[in-house]
């Protein structure tokens, strides 16, 4: 149940929550009170969980009492399993929203460090080891909170910067290729001419005349 809940897997969250209402009906020979009984404890259960993933602990236990005010008018087994379903829901909702503005927070990070250290041969585990995540996950991570793969993501950040060289300095291209980066100026012209669609020389060209 926990691992669905985490995973956001609603469908297998509420399969694995009418297996255990069914688990608790059998064992306790249908009493209906032991099943409520059953329910508070899951709920405080899910509630700790929720709270690990950073939901604020005086929400959850407003959520908890109003959970434990609407069993006392619930009489019968099917209105039980519709209102757990929904208690999931919610839990699912919160941790899936807390675990969005965190991965918002680790790649604001992860972006500023790549701002600040572009012209360096930034690796993926070196920005891993420094917003504390294994390199696999901040990679689909940032894949999904921003579009992009690191890899893209830094290369577009050193080509803005070499905009600016280009138009603004005499360096020769392959001084501004190191600068911003890039070892190889093959490397670095075909990659600007990809995101500019022209090649850094066109680009000086241009902006000069």
């Amino acid at each position: 149940m926990i691992a669905n809940i985490k995973s956001g897997n609603v469908h297998e969250a509420n399969a694995v929550l009418n297996d255990l209402l069914g688990y608790v009906l059998f064992s306790q020979n249908a009493s209906f009170d032991s099943v409520k009984a059953r329910s508070i404890e899951l709920c405080c259960i899910l509630s700790r969980v929720t709270i690990e993933y950073g939901a604020t602990t005086v929400g959850v236990l407003n959520f908890n009492n109003e959970f434990i005010k609407s069993l006392q008018k619930i009489t019968n087994i099917y209105d039980l399993c519709i209102k757990l379903q929904e208690t999931v829901e919610v839990f699912i909702s919160s941790i899936q929203h807390h675990q969005s503005k965190i991965s918002n927070i680790v790649i604001q990070k992860a972006s500023d460090y790549i701002a600040h250290n572009y012209a360096k041969p930034l690796t993926l585990e070196e920005l891993a080891d420094y917003v504390h995540l294994n390199p696999s996950y901040l990679s689909t991570l940032f894949s999904q909170t921003t579009g992009s793969s690191f890899k893209s993501h830094l290369n577009i950040v050193r080509i803005e910067k070499s905009k600016n060289l280009l138009t603004s300095t005499d360096y020769s291209l392959i001084e501004i290729a190191n600068a911003v980066g890039f070892q190889d100026y093959s490397y670095f012209s075909k990659v600007f001419k990809k995101h500019i669609g022209m090649l850094p020389s066109q680009y000086r060209n241009n902006a000069n005349s």
